[in-house]
């Protein structure tokens, strides 16, 4: 094998962890909000409801970037 072929290997390796990884952040960030969403309209306590509001607003927009 080539110095060529292994870099390419490499770097196909390295696209296919960046892919994963990103698909694992989508995925617990999808749970996170949908687990924040529920805790918001079960809360009692409007300091608190504005606090998990606020990361779950927070959350949204790095998603959206």
């Amino acid at each position: 094998m080539t110095i060529a072929e292994e870099r390419g290997m490499r770097q196909g390796q390295d696209i296919q962890d960046a892919l994963a990884e990103l698909l694992a952040r989508k995925t617990v960030g999808e749970w996170l909000l949908t687990y924040l969403d529920k805790k918001i309209s079960t809360c009692g306590n409007s300091a608190l409801c504005s606090a998990i509001g606020f990361w779950a607003n927070h959350i949204r927009r790095e998603k959206d970037l």
